[in-house]
């Protein structure tokens, strides 16, 4: 099956959904397009009501709180062994205990 960008709406997801997602804390590692991403998550933040959570960036575990979305810049382009190695060291550091999802992005 194809789909086109137009077959993919966030009003298709429920609102409930949403509201529970606004409740985790996500992890996510990343490098340059990953601020694309955020860029793009903050949009839908800003023009969707349904769904509220804070977005920041840092990997210390005292710097937020519970729920947020939680960024940070993990290694270097075209080497992925050391993104790995970073978001390793991120999630043993004591983000590993407080997140919900964590997910990392390569080039």
């Amino acid at each position: 099956m194809t789909y086109k960008a137009s077959d993919l709406s966030l009003s298709s997801i429920s609102t409930k959904s949403l509201q529970n997602l606004s409740k985790k804390t996500i992890f996510f590692g990343h490098q340059s397009v990953g601020f694309n991403i955020i860029d793009g998550i903050e949009r839908v933040l800003k023009n969707d009501g349904r769904i509220s959570i804070p977005i920041m960036e840092s990997t210390n575990a005292k710097d937020f709180s519970p729920p947020v979305f939680l960024h940070f810049r993990a290694g270097v382009n075209t080497k992925p062994e050391s993104k790995i190695k970073a978001f390793e060291n991120a999630i043993k550091s004591g983000i590993g205990d407080l997140i919900d999802i964590a997910f990392l992005k390569f080039c």
